[in-house]
């Protein structure tokens, strides 16, 4: 089982003794991947593919909704796949009404099964990797292992990654690394990591000034102190800016962002990283064109907390990123797939025995109501590759309807506790903290 020992070498000597127990889990997880990659698809996951078939085929950059350094990567992806099965992209034509995405498949071809294993097969290492990284992050071997346990079966993992179809397993693990980096004392590579982390997906950006604060106060002299400031800013920036940059250079754009037009109101990256945040907070308006975003004031209430902490240390970073992401879902819309950013710290803490069981199992429970929001095309769709009739099938909001049940009430409803599960989360950090700092005056008396 070599494929199976590799991520051993990864292992800290803490966890030596565990070997056979990570093996076996790691086995498990990828068994129950390998099960539900072929059967389910969603159509982002062939929009993504076709920005990066079009670039692979046309060597031509497309709009798209998502960095253009995963763009590059999926493309590249593509040109590895192609000599294996060419007829991926020209197996069969485009047909009104039983076409999936934007890719020519049928739902009936044959070759989109091999297209969705191969398509999803790159996720497979960054997700074991995510849960080697747990046992480096948790200093205590039996918590690393049951956080390893926890992630190889966690059901939104697996949804969002393989059901889905969707990449942000990969900003999980650079996010992952990059709290081992720090924790290890490495702050600039850290910093430099979750730079890597926003080249792929934007919001890591919002993880940076805690990590760069943190990383300053270890720092005793002025002057070092705003070197360190400088470099770790430049280091979490740098990488989405150059792989942006250079792409849009190489690469000829077709009606999308070009060096030239970068800065218009349609093309500038800064539009969807707008839309996709305070777009999408809960706001309310005073009067003329005063709008007040709740999204960002959060933040400044997290920024405030990891200043009044006054700790730096890598708990401090852990706390203050689920604080604020956990903010971020309770308070506003997020895409179905996001939610994946958070079941990290959501693990950690319940390894560490600071979440409950029970508030846990809400969370996730809610979780997988909340895509009844998009209709069939995160429901009844996602069967496609398993049978056609699923384009006839209602949506679970229509069954709750015709069962005399208000859907949409009952999904807003459970919404509603997914965001209450969040904030009572929020609530307990704050607590623990507060009733340490008590017992720590107490003891200093």
């Amino acid at each position: 089982m070599r494929f199976a020992k590799l991520p051993l070498k990864l292992l800290p000597d803490s966890a030596s003794s565990m070997k056979g127990a990570i093996r076996r889990w790691v086995l498990i997880g990828i068994s129950i991947r390998l099960a539900l990659m072929p059967l389910f698809v969603q159509s982002d996951f062939f929009d993504n593919y076709f920005g990066a078939f079009v670039l692979e085929r046309t060597g031509h950059v497309i709009p798209v909704a998502f960095s253009y350094l995963t763009l590059l990567l999926l493309s590249v992806w593509l040109r590895i796949l192609s000599p294996i099965m060419p007829n991926f992209v020209y197996g069969s034509a485009l047909s009104t009404g039983t076409s999936v995405g934007r890719l020519p498949f049928e739902v009936s071809d044959p070759n989109l099964y091999g297209f969705l294993v191969l398509g999803k097969a790159p996720f497979l290492a960054f997700d074991v990797l995510c849960g080697i990284l747990f046992i480096w992050i948790l200093e205590n071997p039996a918590q690393g292992l049951k956080a390893f346990k926890l992630w190889m079966l966690s059901p939104i993992s697996i949804f969002a990654t393989y059901v889905i179809g969707q990449y942000d397993v990969a900003t999980v693990f650079l996010i992952l690394l990059s709290i081992v980096l720090f924790r290890y004392k490495r702050y600039l590579l850290s910093s430099l990591t979750l730079g890597l982390a926003v080249a792929i997906e934007y919001f890591p950006i919002a993880i940076l000034p805690f990590l760069v604060y943190l990383g300053m106060k270890t720092v005793q002299k002025p002057a070092a102190r705003i070197r360190f400031a400088l470099l770790s800013v430049a280091a979490g920036i740098i990488p989405v800016v150059l792989s942006t940059l250079a792409i849009l250079e190489i690469f000829p754009s077709i009606s999308g962002p070009t060096l030239s037009n970068f800065s218009t109101p349609n093309a500038a990256i800064t539009w969807t990283i707008f839309t996709h945040t305070v777009g999408y907070s809960v706001s309310f308006a005073t009067s003329f064109v005063d709008v007040i975003y709740v999204l960002p004031i959060t933040f400044i209430l997290v920024v405030g907390y990891v200043w009044l902490r006054n700790e730096s240390n890598v708990n401090t970073l852990i706390e203050a990123t689920s604080i604020f992401l956990s903010l971020f879902f309770a308070l506003g819309l997020f895409l179905v797939q996001w939610f994946l950013w958070i079941v990290p710290f959501l693990i950690i803490f319940l390894s560490w025995r600071r979440l409950p069981l029970w508030l846990y199992v809400i969370i996730n429970l809610a979780y997988f109501v909340y895509p009844w929001y998009w209709g069939n095309l995160i429901t009844t769709y996602l069967f496609l590759p398993i049978t056609s009739q699923a384009f006839q099938w209602p949506t679970p909001v229509q069954v709750l309807d015709s069962a005399g049940i208000p859907g949409l009430q009952f999904v807003s409803t459970v919404r509603s506790v997914l965001s209450g599960g969040l904030i009572l989360f929020v609530a307990i950090i704050i607590r623990d903290d507060v009733k340490r700092k008590l017992l720590t005056l107490r003891a200093n008396e």
